[in-house]
């Protein structure tokens, strides 16, 4: 399913109404989409001790793969082709000569 255009690469949140205050339930719960990668999203609200707020955004692909596959099969693998090496096969030429041959060149 295509995503429109304005709602790609983005996250929506809404509150949390089935919270309960007494576990660790996120404040928010959501999804969102980063190209073709859909995720489900839930944000927690902390504060410092200085009491300055900030959120806590946690993902969770929709998908059962984990994300950096998801990553690799969407925008392609970056190091594809990197440390390739060739492989040879190498023959084993035989020597007519005995062991102890006298005929040595050195």
């Amino acid at each position: 399913m295509a995503i429109e255009p304005k709602y790609q690469d983005t996250i929506r949140l809404s509150a949390n109404t089935e919270r309960r205050p007494d576990k660790s339930d996120p404040h928010f719960k959501g999804n969102g989409n980063f190209g073709e990668l859909e995720f489900w999203a839930d944000a927690w609200v902390n504060s410092t001790k200085e009491g300055e707020k900030w959120i806590r955004v946690k993902l969770k692909a929709k998908d059962a793969r984990p994300m950096g596959q998801q990553f690799k099969e969407s925008l392609g693998d970056p190091l594809e082709g990197i440390g390739d090496v060739p492989t040879h096969t190498a023959t084993a030429i035989p020597t007519n000569a005995p062991a102890d041959s006298e005929d040595v060149p050195f």
